[in-house]
């Protein structure tokens, strides 16, 4: 029986990191599939472009500067951070559908009107926000009129309390 269990634990760590990999190299098809792979690299070129276009270089301290300017803008750290939201929210079959529905005329039509929709709904955001953000300022002066006010550090308890339960 122990010889059983021992071979089973050792399959399921044998093949988790092949599960990560497999998992990983699905992410990594998202961000292609959605732009994210490719804006990150135009980021580095055009910060590339900017500094060869103010120096003035030879060919050979052009390359030092591209690889110290890649040593200095590592983007994996950015990558390993993104791919955490694909990791803790989406199983492996997840990932697979999201691939399906992307590789489609209406996923790529999603993905490309994705930056307007944003844009769009975050103009909509701050003028609701300007506006609701100047009735809830009215509104909490007259509620400080009316009760008494806890101090800022059991507020400030209050609200971590209420933040750690809710994430």
């Amino acid at each position: 029986m122990k010889k059983i269990i021992c071979t089973l634990c050792l399959c399921l760590f044998l093949t988790q990191p092949a599960f990560a990999d497999s998992k990983q190299d699905k992410i990594n098809e998202i961000f292609k599939l959605t732009g994210v792979s490719e804006m990150l690299e135009t980021a580095y070129d055009q910060a590339f472009v900017q500094l060869q276009c103010q120096l003035v270089l030879t060919p050979q301290q052009e390359e030092d500067l591209k690889k110290e300017l890649q040593q200095l803008l590592d983007i994996q750290p950015l990558i390993d951070q993104s791919s955490q939201f694909w990791i803790q929210n989406f199983t492996e079959q997840e990932l697979d559908e999201v691939i399906a529905f992307y590789k489609t005329p209406l996923g790529q039509k999603t993905i490309k009107l994705m930056p307007k929709y944003m844009e769009s709904f975050m103009k909509s955001f701050q003028s609701w926000f300007n506006q609701s953000n100047s009735k809830l300022t009215k509104f909490a002066q007259k509620l400080s009129e009316e009760y008494a006010i806890r101090p800022q550090a059991q507020t400030r308890a209050c609200m971590q309390k209420y933040e750690k339960k809710n994430n």
